[in-house]
């Protein structure tokens, strides 16, 4: 935490304290989910290249294209979201580094 941002926090909350509604089993998820991503640098390149291109959409891996596509032949045919994964949409690959 910047040393000037600490005079704005709440007491109550402590340094590095979770908010009280954080349930530590979803904390635990996304940290798995963020561990799980892409490497940063992979993202940056895909973002540059995006804005260098003026490209408005951003995947910087191809598998996320076709999760998107899928996910929007979804809401065009009014059907229910399918789960990610090797049932419904195409599971994302391996985190590359």
């Amino acid at each position: 935490m910047h040393p000037r941002s600490a005079r704005n926090r709440p007491a109550h909350l402590g340094a590095g304290a979770l908010p009280a509604n954080r349930d530590p089993a979803v904390e635990s998820a996304a940290r798995q989910l963020l561990a799980a991503g892409l490497a940063p640098e992979t993202v940056a390149a895909a973002v540059v290249d995006a804005i260098r291109t003026e490209r408005l959409y951003v995947f910087p891996a191809p598998e996320l294209k076709e999760r998107f596509r899928a996910r929007m032949n979804d809401v065009l045919a009014d059907r229910p979201p399918r789960p990610s994964g090797s049932v419904g949409l195409p599971q994302p690959a391996p985190r590359r580094s």
